[in-house]
């Protein structure tokens, strides 16, 4: 087992399905109809992570960041200080759908063209960050605004290897 096992937080719900810890680098995608409760699921797993010492970065993209804080100020997170602390981040992909200017530090254009020049120069200068889980509640609405072919070769040519250099979970 690897030394970066020992000082990271379990994901809940999902390491509780597996037979050991996910490794750092790991990217898990859940498929999810959409009448379950995959987005209270994603609020459990993002309050348990924190809760054990991790660090997360929310990317709401089918509700606002305040609605995603609302429930987990319900689940008895002190979000002024985990934000203050950089121990919780909210990148908001749902404002930009909407023709508006987020107030999140952390926003980004839906565009394919200008994720891949975003995400080229952002994984150049990241250390890694093992402690740090990406969670995204659904990036189905992403096609709304690319096609699927260019869709997909950005997360399998800067999402997905920019997690495994950095050890991040997603």
């Amino acid at each position: 087992m690897d030394c970066w096992y020992l000082h990271v937080p379990r994901i809940p719900l999902i390491e509780d399905l597996t037979s050991g810890p996910i490794p750092a680098g790991s990217v898990l995608i859940v498929e999810y109809d959409p009448a379950s409760q995959w987005y209270n699921a994603s609020v459990t797993m993002t309050a348990g992570w924190v809760r054990t010492g991790g660090r997360i970065d929310y990317s709401a993209l089918s509700q606002p960041p305040d609605d995603v804080r609302a429930q987990l100020r319900r689940l008895g997170l002190d979000l002024e200080s985990l934000e203050k602390d950089g121990r919780l981040i909210f990148t908001d992909w749902y404002t930009p759908t909407l023709g508006q200017k987020s107030r999140e530090r952390d926003s980004h254009s839906l565009k394919v063209a200008d994720l891949s020049i975003y995400l080229a120069q952002a994984h150049l200068r990241h250390e890694p960050e093992p402690d740090l889980l990406m969670m995204t509640d659904d990036e189905s609405t992403f096609a709304r605004f690319n096609d699927e072919r260019p869709w997909m070769e950005l997360e399998l040519t800067r999402f997905i290897p920019g997690y495994k250099v950095r050890k991040q979970r997603a």
